[in-house]
């Protein structure tokens, strides 16, 4: 409500820093073709960087500024995850974006181009889509609206967050470093070797 956005909304977001690398106009440009599928659909961009100004100026080019918005910097990013229907990422090269496994954790689906490790971030076709590495716009929209169209999006939440705890949870961390270490086989366990 704080935002205008109506109750039977369904939100389309992300979160990162408005970079060439993380493609904000190739996002924007999705947004648009995802409005010629469906109104029911609003955009929330949360972060800010050097093209934020741009991509706002590009979205109001694109005729789609009343449906997106911009939400600045915030410390409270959990928060605005929790509105999403589907957290978008349309990186032209990326690690493993935080927000992707941070947005399933709170079982929010996604959409992820398929670069560096976010096609590992996901379970195509029960946490998320992965879309191709160059995508055209309308791909990422058909993507999108697959996902809004999911049905029984409680048992795809808990699998979401059963998922992330077991992919990149501290246990399995901690037991594959120490795996790759030898220390397993070399501990003892308490009282010493």
């Amino acid at each position: 409500r704080k935002m205008r956005i109506p109750d039977h909304a369904r939100i389309v977001g992300s979160a990162f820093r408005f970079s060439h690398e993380k493609r904000p106009f190739l996002w924007l440009e999705a947004a648009k073709e995802l409005l010629k599928r469906r109104s029911d659909v609003w955009f929330v961009m949360v972060g800010d960087g050097r093209l934020r100004a741009g991509a706002a100026h590009y979205a109001a080019k694109l005729g789609i500024s009343d449906r997106v918005i911009f939400t600045g910097v915030t410390k409270k990013i959990s928060l605005y995850v929790d509105l999403m229907d589907v957290l978008l990422m349309v990186s032209d090269f990326e690690g493993t974006s935080n927000i992707v496994p941070e947005a399933q954790a709170l079982g929010t689906p996604v959409v992820v181009t398929n670069v560096g490790g976010l096609p590992e971030a996901c379970i195509p076709g029960e946490t998320g889509l992965v879309v191709s590495a160059d995508p055209e716009p309308f791909e990422v929209a058909e993507a999108l609206d697959e996902v809004l169209n999911w049905p029984d999006t409680a048992a795809r939440s808990r699998r979401s967050s059963d998922f992330i705890r077991a992919r990149f949870g501290m246990d399995r961390m901690v037991g594959e470093t120490a795996e790759s270490y030898g220390w397993l086989r070399d501990w003892a366990g308490p009282g010493g070797r």
